[in-house]
């Protein structure tokens, strides 16, 4: 739990918009790469 909430305050998210466009590719052909936190994006 501390874990998580350390990266929610360093500001590694990811929204749930990205993930749940993510899941329903799922079924639809390949669903491509899993969304990145936002502080990992380059």
């Amino acid at each position: 739990m501390a874990r998580g909430l350390a990266d929610m305050k360093a500001g590694r998210v990811v929204s749930h918009a990205e993930v749940k466009a993510w899941l329903e590719r799922w079924g639809h052909g390949p669903p491509g790469p899993a969304p990145r936190p936002w502080k990992t994006r380059g």
